[in-house]
């Protein structure tokens, strides 16, 4: 659902007040954007913008508490950007461009129209940075946020379109799924097809945190299950994609009571599934599943789920839950 996006630093100096920022900052970038390769401190300070010190402050604020709001990438050289061809020579590195009125004018074509307000540059959407409200990748995005999970779907192509970007900014991925533990106890692979495809696409090192219930199990089973989980974590867990994973397993009227959502936290961002990390199952969706979209906004509310399920943690006197594995220096 994010959008990787830029900002032409000239076209910060077209704000005439707090609230064309105001409006991208909290309906476009806090719930949908990654912001890729903003102007350095110097050179937001060099356009001579009155929001100068203000957006330095902001960014650094966001950039926080899990939030994946920017990365850095090459530069992006704006003056050489003179043609729609230039624009879309950035599509592997970004989807939307806010570029300043001349550009957006004379370089990229985009016409002053009541009906026109961006232009697609190969897949790039450059738009007037006043105009955001009415981007088109915007405007998927928030459609997607909500968009069952259809049948048949190919996992590869549902993977790409709705947790590829976020696993590749995320240095925390919390799996919250009262059957997860169940259904690997029971032969089925949703756990480990998970945990392959975040370790195919984590661009930093990632720590795991799985919450699940003590559901239709035993004591022994546990044991099987953490035997079985150690094997299979020796050959995943490295320093350089998933660091550490850790396996909280909780009295299953906590999840009656306070977890009901199956979901996975990548950082701040929340996705609800409806049938839970089943979906990871087979190679196609066998059945359509709800799908929900969190911003970090929701962030406390997942927060408090989790210490809820840390309460209530069952008892292994020989092998005490939390379960860790760490890679090994």
């Amino acid at each position: 659902m994010l959008i990787r996006f830029s900002v032409e630093p000239s076209s910060l100096l077209e704000l005439k007040d707090h609230a064309i920022f105001d409006t991208m900052l909290n309906i476009f970038w806090i719930p949908f954007g990654i912001l890729v390769d903003f102007a350095s401190e110097a050179s937001i300070r060099d356009s001579n913008s009155s929001f100068s010190d203000e957006l330095e402050t902001l960014f650094k604020s966001y950039h926080s508490d899990g939030w994946p709001l920017w990365v850095y990438a090459d530069k992006i050289l704006w003056d050489d950007i003179m043609s729609p061809s230039d624009m879309a020579s950035y599509q592997d590195r970004i989807q939307l461009a806010l570029v300043e009125e001349t550009r957006a004018m004379v370089a990229l074509q985009i016409p002053e129209s009541d009906r026109i307000y961006s232009r697609y540059c190969g897949d790039v959407e450059a738009i007037r940075f006043r105009h955001i409200p009415l981007s088109k990748e915007l405007a998927n995005a928030i459609h997607r946020s909500d968009e069952n999970i259809p049948i048949h779907q190919p996992i590869s192509e549902l993977w790409k379109e709705r947790f590829q970007i976020l696993a590749r900014y995320s240095e925390q991925v919390t799996i919250v799924d009262r059957f997860a533990l169940k259904n690997f106890h029971s032969g089925h692979p949703e756990l480990i097809n998970l945990l392959e495809l975040l370790q195919s696409d984590v661009k930093t090192p990632c720590r795991i945190t799985i919450y699940s219930a003590f559901r239709d199990l035993s004591i022994p089973d546990l044991y099987s299950i953490n035997s079985k989980l150690n094997a299979w974590l020796r050959d995943i867990i490295n320093r350089d994609t998933i660091n550490q994973v850790t396996v909280f397993v909780s009295h299953d009227s906590v999840f009656i009571r306070r977890a009901h959502d199956r979901y996975v936290r990548f950082g701040g961002y929340t996705i609800t599934i409806g049938r839970g990390i089943e979906i990871f199952r087979n190679p196609r969706i066998l059945d359509e599943s709800d799908f929900s979209y969190k911003s970090p906004r929701h962030l406390q509310e997942r927060r408090n789920i989790e210490r809820a399920l840390r309460k209530r943690l069952v008892n292994m006197s020989n092998n005490p839950i939390p379960w860790r594995w760490r890679a090994t220096e």
